[in-house]
């Protein structure tokens, strides 16, 4: 059946006639001279159905209506009337969707704190170019609301008057907050990725002999922890490390007292946090028990 935009997705996708057993329309439609014709159809990318009408043998979506949304960082009262603009549009409405695209203007240079377009073109705020192209939409709108005019604004005009108005919208709220944006996403994904080789450095040089030869750089840094200060001294005494895996550190104690001792208190969430520390890495710890080595 050809294609069209969809009004619930805004996809441009194929679209399908509804089931008759459904929504009590045929799987064939018949054209009747002068009278509307109408379909409930099924978008193919949303599966969503909306009704549509048969103009010069092309479906238009009639309901519901399709109109383009404002970028969330268009502020209001501008964003909803750049909406209504479009809406209007959208209906056929030429004359009134321009008139709405002078009220968005309007409300753009009052939120920008001065006077009218020449003022924002004065301060910067527009190009020399976006200031002929709100001029038009301006002197357009001027000409739609009060002049007895013979010809009416047309589709192509009032759509052309529309782009203008987005792309100053876009310039003045929209460009550099996505461009701010994605520099910050950037920023973040490289400091990820940074810090993620480094990890990846760090952890293909430490092993448990590196451990071992840290082991009591590491124990040091407990210093004054522990429920009597004195963690430091209890891991070198009770424990060594007998395994690094995937950056999991098993720590073999010596004794079932000490091991029972370890277990009964919140410590890994520290010892980890030390260890990695020092170690320059992420670990997690474990505990085991083990016959103390021979010196």
């Amino acid at each position: 059946m050809g294609k069209l935009i969809c009004p619930l997705c805004g996809v441009y996708t194929s679209f399908a006639l509804a089931r008759t057993s459904e929504v009590g329309i045929g799987p064939q439609i018949t054209d009747y001279p002068g009278l509307p014709n109408y379909a409930i159809l099924t978008c193919q990318a949303c599966e969503n159905r909306f009704i549509a009408e048969k103009v010069k043998g092309e479906w238009l979506a009639v309901y519901p209506l399709p109109h383009k949304l404002a970028n969330e960082y268009i502020p209001e009262p501008i964003r909803s009337e750049f909406e209504e603009a479009n809406l209007c549009f959208t209906v056929r409405a030429y004359r009134a969707s321009v008139s709405m695209c002078s009220a968005a203007l309007e409300a753009m240079w009052r939120e920008q704190g001065v006077s009218g377009l020449k003022e924002l073109r004065e301060k910067g705020i527009i190009s020399k170019k976006l200031f002929k192209q709100a001029d038009q939409v301006r002197r357009w709108a001027n000409v739609a609301k009060h002049e007895p005019i013979h010809e009416a604004v047309t589709s192509e005009e009032a759509e052309q008057l529309l782009s203008y108005l987005e792309k100053i919208l876009d310039d003045v709220y929209v460009e550099e907050k996505q461009l701010s944006s994605l520099i910050e996403k950037l920023e973040r994904v490289e400091k990820n990725a940074s810090s993620k080789a480094k990890v990846e450095s760090t952890s293909n040089r430490i092993n448990l002999e590196f451990v071992r030869k840290h082991w009591k750089k590491i124990t040091e840094s407990m210093k004054g922890e522990g429920e009597k200060g004195n963690l430091d001294a209890f891991m070198r005494a009770s424990c060594e490390p007998v395994e690094l895996d995937n950056g999991t550190l098993t720590l073999g104690f010596y004794h079932k007292f000490h091991f029972k001792y370890m277990q009964e208190r919140n410590y890994p969430a520290l010892l980890e946090t030390k260890i990695s520390e020092v170690l320059g890495m992420p670990i997690k710890v474990k505990y085991v028990l083990i016959q103390r080595s021979l010196p």
